[in-house]
């Protein structure tokens, strides 16, 4: 196979995988910035004790949201998707139409029961008085979210990208974080949080609808309900129902048991380490975002050759944006945890750590959980929740009491940590998959012996290391040196220098000389063969 060829080859299963995960990443970077940033504000304006009544609420709300969807956001980008390719118009506007139908109401009786029994909640969970007006103005924003959340489902199906991007990570985050901004200025307090969300939520809805009658006018205007249609959809749902529930449980099983043991401001101590170590996931979610609509065509082709090639990537490329921020907020917790929420938050670095271990094992392994849910294995995906659920539950009852928020960070990660091994194993019994290259080790080698060198300059030298320099330069130049090493060491193939070339071809930067590390790379192929 001549240059050209293989070029064309690869070009052809990687391109829209690199374009969207490049748009993807931007606006979920844009998105959870402006999240982040949102939390920073409430962090340093109302104290540890407003932070945790606010992360209090948002976990509750998280979870109440779950019930609410029943499982159909991934479920209706599926489907979409299904009816797509086979034309039928109809369908693909039923199944929108069927979803807010099913959801809504519920929805809606949920938004009630919280208003009704905030005061219970507050008072018998988590012994907070002040709580119960928070979760009253947080209950107000779930309709208005759970509807924005099937009209982005429905952007997904469509592989709009760009327009799911502008509606939830870019108008609806930015518009939460100028009202909590404004509304914190004015005195509102943590209260002010809720109005925003309920403010951002009815932005995000309005700009989902625009961007989905625009790909899709169809849909306002045929639409095709039947019970076998709902009834499927249903079906497929509702394992990611009980996944998605147990899956937002378990992220949020540690600040809702904090809540109970210890006081609010363990909690919103706690719940700056936890954001931070979040942040780990960021490149992952774009890239599998984009994967599964990619993973559901390829394997209805059959084409798993192809399947495989697209999970080490995703897995790989992931692992390569990720470990220097990991080795950066393990060796420099303090600074960082310092300079963003406050000297009183610095008592989270050993929870940050433990967290940040837990969250880079998700990376490690990659999109498995993915691409269960692509190949209809809902049910396995179902279960491994459940095991990661339980496994959260019993570590945060057995460590909390004794330890704290050290103790939550240890559960949240050690659960993590065996449930995305099993699902490791179980994708490799199906589908003889597994995402490891030698590539990682290399890279993994040359960002940890980089890495070391940053601390002891820090650690021997006048030169210190603020909170900001480290943000700032460190990370950008451990990036850097990270990935000359792999250049230079040849720990790139041609799938690598490809996405390189894609990514700089977009954002405007010529990159002549991946040419030529291709060309080079591909006739020591040809030679050795």
């Amino acid at each position: 196979m001549g240059f050209e060829d293989h070029l064309d080859s690869i070009k052809g299963r990687l391109k829209e995988v690199t374009k969207g995960a490049t748009i993807i990443f931007i606006g979920l970077a844009l998105g959870r910035i402006s999240a982040f940033a949102t939390r920073l504000l409430l962090a340093r304006f109302v104290g540890a004790e407003g932070y945790g009544l606010f992360s209090l609420a948002i976990a509750i709300f998280n979870i109440i949201t779950v019930f609410s969807m029943i499982g159909f956001p991934i479920g209706i980008a599926r489907f979409i998707a299904f009816y797509r390719a086979k034309e039928d118009i109809g369908k693909v506007s039923g199944t929108i139409f069927s979803s807010l139908k099913m959801t809504l109401p519920i929805g809606v009786t949920l938004t009630l029961l919280i208003i009704i029994f905030s005061q219970k909640i507050s008072v018998l969970l988590f012994h907070e008085p002040k709580l119960s007006p928070i979760l009253k103005v947080f209950a107000l924003a779930i309709p208005f979210y759970m509807i924005a959340v099937v009209f982005i489902s429905a952007l997904r199906g469509f592989k709009a990208i760009k327009e799911k991007v502008l509606a939830e990570d870019i108008f609806g985050q930015i518009t939460k974080l100028s009202f909590v901004l404004c509304f914190l200025f004015l005195g509102f307090g943590v209260k002010g949080a809720g109005y925003a969300y309920i403010i951002g939520s009815g932005v995000t809805l309005i700009v989902a609808f625009h961007y989905l009658n625009k790909t899709f006018p169809a849909f306002l205007r045929k639409s095709t309900k039947n019970e076998s249609m709902m009834i499927a959809l249903l079906t497929y749902s509702w394992p990611l129902f009980f996944a998605d529930l147990i899956n937002q449980i378990r992220v949020q099983i540690g600040t809702l048991l904090l809540g109970y043991f210890v006081t609010s401001s363990e909690v919103g101590i706690f719940n700056a380490a936890f954001p931070i170590s979040q942040l780990l996931l960021l490149f992952l979610l774009s890239l599998n975002y984009i994967f599964m609509p990619t993973l559901t065509e390829l394997l209805a082709t059959h084409k798993m050759r192809d399947i495989n090639r697209m999970y080490k990537i995703v897995a790989k490329w992931s692992f390569y944006l990720t470990f220097p921020c990991f080795l950066v907020i393990i060796t420099f917790s303090k600074q960082i945890l310092g300079v963003l929420f406050g000297s009183a938050y610095i008592g989270a670095s050993l929870p940050l750590q433990i967290l940040s271990l837990g969250f880079l094992t998700v990376v490690i392994v990659g999109s498995t959980g993915t691409l269960m849910v692509a190949a209809a294995k809902t049910k396995a995906y179902l279960i491994f929740e459940l095991v990661g659920i339980t496994n959260n539950i019993i570590f945060n009852l057995l460590f909390i009491p004794r330890w704290g928020i050290t103790g939550a960070a240890m559960a949240v990660s050690i659960s993590l940590i065996i449930m995305h091994t099993m699902s490791l194993m179980y994708v490799y019994y199906c589908f003889k998959m597994q995402p490891f290259t030698l590539n990682h080790l290399q890279f993994g080698f040359a960002a940890l012996i980089w890495t070391t060198i940053f601390y002891l300059i820090d650690k021997f030298t006048p030169l210190v290391l603020s909170g900001w320099l480290v943000i700032i330069i460190v990370l950008p130049i451990l990036f850097t040196l990270s990935w000359l090493s792999q250049l230079l060491e040849k720990g790139l193939d041609e799938d690598d220098l490809l996405i390189i070339k894609a990514v700089g071809d977009k954002i405007g930067i010529r990159m002549g000389f991946i040419d030529r590390f291709l060309i080079c790379q591909v006739n020591d192929k040809e030679r050795g063969n």
